[in-house]
């Protein structure tokens, strides 16, 4: 059993089993702008598409409390960007056997996936494609983006916190990371545990494969950047966010 559900910023759904599915999204500028029947059916889509290995070829049941979007996942809609969702539903169903009876459910009974659409992700954010590109060429190539959404993954094969599009996994914590080439850019609050997991797992890093020695200069350069960049953090972020923050800024 799965519900459904999106705000104006953002789509949820969780399922109903032992261990809970969650999927969420953040909606894109130009998708905030869309129609809310757009959005839960949009909604659906992505969280089928999060889903579908986990439930090919079995039966779903599952509750909107959108009563258009039953209507079109049962008979299509006569709008265009409506129809094309649709049949993306259609068609994800078809190519991995699964079922869905689709049901509307008063708003009062969608509690759970409402309030993970109203989520608002401040950790959902990525380097640029040039950053990634200067670390890639130096030390790549990277092989699995470990903090990643299916909106701002560098890489085929990622991580997530929430179930998503095509995610590898979800909790990157719950992964060995040995063997890989990672690609490790965590929230704040993360960092020390993601340097324990890296040590843990004794995964390959740039410390341990010898190549700060192959550039000496960058690595002085680093290093005082290192030593540099609480300060820099402290000083770009809000007083709140540096309250927040200030005891993993303090264990640099």
């Amino acid at each position: 059993m799965v519900y459904s559900d999106a705000s104006s910023i953002a789509a949820g759904a969780c399922t109903v089993e032992l261990e809970s599915k969650n999927f969420h999204t953040m909606w894109k500028s130009t998708e905030m702008l869309e129609s809310s029947t757009w959005r839960e059916l949009k909604a659906i889509e992505l969280a089928l598409m999060s889903y579908q290995h986990a439930f090919a070829g079995k039966s779903l049941k599952w509750l909107t409390d959108n009563q258009n979007c039953v209507r079109i996942v049962q008979a299509g809609s006569m709008k265009e960007k409506l129809q094309d969702i649709a049949i993306s539903i259609f068609s994800i169903c078809l190519q991995k056997g699964i079922s869905i009876n689709i049901q509307w459910i008063p708003r009062g009974e969608n509690s759970k996936a409402d309030y993970i659409s109203k989520i608002i992700d401040y950790e959902d954010w990525g380097v640029s494609e040039f950053f990634y590109t200067f670390i890639n060429d130096l030390w790549g190539p990277y092989t699995v983006d470990r903090f990643a959404s299916s909106r701002n993954t560098k890489l085929e094969r990622f991580n997530s916190l929430f179930w998503n599009v095509n995610t590898e996994a979800v909790d990157c914590f719950t992964q060995n990371w040995s063997g890989e080439n990672n690609w490790i850019v965590p929230p704040i609050y993360l960092v020390l545990r993601a340097i324990k997991h890296v040590i843990a797992c004794k995964a390959r890093d740039i410390f341990r494969v010898g190549r700060w020695k192959q550039n000496s200069d960058i690595s002085d350069e680093l290093s005082t950047l290192k030593a540099r960049l609480p300060e820099y953090c402290l000083s770009s972020r809000s007083l709140n966010t540096r309250k927040k923050y200030q005891y993993a800024f303090n264990a640099f």
